[in-house]
């Protein structure tokens, strides 16, 4: 009895291959789950926003760096999503279970980050509040991810993952006319690459598997 407990409240450590853990079932939940949690977070983004724009109201925070703030928020559920779904990637690639508390945080985390950008933009230029507040998200997510999967390697590939993507955010951001097009170009380029990594996932005997 004990040991039933503990494997509906903990994810196990070790994948039992006798039996199939990441199944096509399991596949779907773990996107409906990515999908929510995405929500979740755009919807805490925009009352951090909210927030930004009574701390201008105040004074602290220029008209300008407001409208920037605004701006990355608008590419909250886009950025959360491709994580989260890279987190799954991860899971299925080096057989290391990630449970949902720990998807929840990681997208509680990446909220955060809008708070952190909107505090530090009170007290300096945009770009180095950007770089403070991505060095701080993206090295503890990057750290949480290792210490849950005890791969080095699945860490750095995710961590990279966060780098691209919060490194292209800013490029976007700086870019103004031509942000709609490089931000289009951004996406068919993360799809084709997510499409690149899946082409040797298989279904067998009931659960995904990538080729090696």
């Amino acid at each position: 009895m004990q040991q039933n407990e503990y494997s509906m409240t903990n994810t196990p450590d070790v994948i039992d291959n006798t039996k199939p853990y990441f199944t096509l079932r399991w596949l779907g939940m773990r996107t409906g789950l990515v999908i929510v949690l995405a929500l979740c977070a755009t919807i805490l983004a925009v009352i951090i926003n909210e927030v930004a724009f009574t701390r201008k109201s105040n004074g602290f925070l220029s008209a300008e760096r407001l409208s920037t703030i605004g701006d990355s928020i608008s590419y909250a559920f886009i950025i959360v999503l491709i994580t989260l779904m890279s987190t799954t990637l991860v899971e299925v690639i080096f057989r290391k279970p990630v449970n949902a508390i720990q998807y929840s945080l990681s997208a509680c985390a990446m909220s955060l980050f809008y708070l952190l950008l909107t505090s530090f933009s009170e007290l300096m230029p945009f770009g180095l509040s950007y770089l403070l507040s991505c060095i701080m998200i993206l090295g503890m997510l990057t750290i949480y991810l290792n210490a849950i999967t005890r791969s080095t390697k699945a860490a750095k590939v995710f961590g990279t993952v966060l780098v691209v993507e919060y490194a292209f955010i800013f490029i976007l951001l700086c870019l103004n006319r031509f942000a709609l097009l490089t931000g289009s170009l951004g996406i068919f380029l993360t799809l084709a690459i997510m499409m690149y990594f899946t082409i040797r996932l298989r279904v067998r005997n009931g659960e995904l598997q990538i080729n090696r």
